[in-house]
């Protein structure tokens, strides 16, 4: 307890108060189990849920902590693998659910009351803000609500976490794939994977490029690539631009809907030098995702943080192709620069390019520098400590009570004296 108070009293700035206390917990392993709610809400794609999701297996792993997710989806949650008693669904008075704030929503059925508040991920076009979060729940406080950037959001909103790579961030969330079993299903062998959105500016022509380099690069007599489900209801205005991206090895174009077949292109060869287009498959689980990504060919097209993740989380052999949104470029050069990777970092070059057809990347060093499983633990573990220690030691508390009624520093110094 000295070692907080007198690591305060350094302080020159009010603000800094909480940073300073949990350097002080940054190396104690005081784990008792705790409650904690993860309030998520999502903003594009299911990159956001897959985040939660994550880091709620996390924090059971590392400290056998009870964790709930709050959410305006909670069905796609489940979907996606997590258990629906560890779910409560958040309502919003509109259709639209999504890029929400918390002061638009009200829980379904209120939990609990929680030892700790996580906001995680905060989408990028917000600013933390406490006052928001407690709408939602009135005992949140600065002390016991944590906010958990995007991947490479500014370093300068103020975030208590801040994920993704380059510069003093926590690392990703990387998961070891190695206890998925199996292959994936209903895919064939040789396949890669395509895995981009169409609200993201330039998807067609990301695509196409892609397209491109893997039909040159690959000659197989039946070679196929996992696409989104939207492409169905788009593949008027993508048709036509697939027919001439593909390499004139490919004498059969097969587009494999939800509902039928569409032959796009046929040189009458039969079965030879066949390309199927599979919209068929996607969306899986999480874990289905990972098995796709596992045993598909060395390169893959993804998009979004976690799809990413999962895509680095396979192992050191793949070649990650990236289709970059606007809100992600900061993410993209980080990722060039920390891979490294050239062709990523560019919107030309970033979803395939005929230059990149030789290129190979050894992503051994990449992952074990910017594991969120090693760099942010330190955090979590400091702030997972400190909560302990505040909820079970009636002098951290008298300190807590003292910080919470002190606006100005100079005060809440004298007060910590007189202790």
């Amino acid at each position: 307890m000295s070692d907080a108070i007198s690591s305060i009293l350094r302080v020159k700035d009010i603000n800094d108060v909480k940073k300073t206390i949990l350097k002080v917990y940054e190396n104690k392993k005081n784990f008792s189990k705790l409650n904690i709610i993860i309030l998520n809400t999502i903003c594009g794609g299911f990159g956001d849920l897959i985040y939660a999701k994550k880091l709620a297996e996390y924090l059971r792993e590392w400290y056998n902590a009870k964790v709930v997710i709050a959410t305006p989806m909670k069905e796609s949650l489940v979907m996606l693998g997590e258990n629906s008693n560890n779910v409560i669904k958040l309502i919003h008075g509109g259709k639209d659910t999504t890029c929400k704030r918390f002061k638009q929503m009200r829980f379904e059925k209120k939990p609990e009351k929680q030892d700790l508040i996580f906001v995680a991920p905060l989408q990028l076009s917000f600013n933390p803000s406490l006052y928001d979060v407690k709408y939602l729940i009135d005992y949140a406080t600065v002390y016991n609500t944590y906010f958990f950037s995007e991947y490479n959001d500014s370093l300068k909103k103020g975030f208590d976490i801040n994920t993704g790579v380059g510069g003093k961030r926590s690392g990703i969330f990387m998961t070891d794939t190695s206890q998925i079993s199996g292959k994936p299903e209903k895919v064939n062998y040789p396949y890669t994977i395509a895995y981009i959105q169409d609200f993201i500016d330039g998807y067609k022509s990301c695509f196409l490029s892609f397209l491109k380099m893997m039909t040159t690069k690959y000659n197989e007599d039946r070679f196929e690539i996992v696409v989104p489900s939207w492409m169905n209801t788009d593949l008027e205005y993508l048709g036509d631009g697939i027919v001439k991206s593909v390499n004139s090895f490919y004498k059969k174009i097969i587009f494999a809907g939800k509902d039928k077949d569409i032959i796009l292109y046929d040189k009458g060869y039969g079965l030879k030098n066949v390309l199927v287009l599979r919209a068929d498959i996607l969306p899986v689980k999480n874990e289905e995702m990972v098995r796709l990504i596992r045993y598909s060919v060395k390169d893959i097209l993804l998009t979004g943080d976690q799809s990413l993740t999962d895509g680095l989380s396979c192992g050191v052999e793949k070649n990650i192709f990236y289709q970059i949104a606007d809100w992600k470029i900061n993410l993209a050069k980080n990722l060039a620069k920390q891979l490294p990777n050239k062709y990523i970092g560019k919107k030309r070059t970033s979803c395939g390019s005929l230059e990149a057809i030789s290129y190979n990347v050894d992503l051994f060093k990449f992952i074990k520098k910017w594991d969120f499983r090693k760099i942010g633990k330190i955090k979590i573990d400091a702030i997972i400590s400190f909560t302990n220690s505040w909820k079970n030691d009636k002098k951290l508390q008298d300190v807590m009570d003292i910080i919470f009624h002190s606006r100005k520093l100079s005060s809440l110094k004298e007060k910590l004296r007189n202790l």
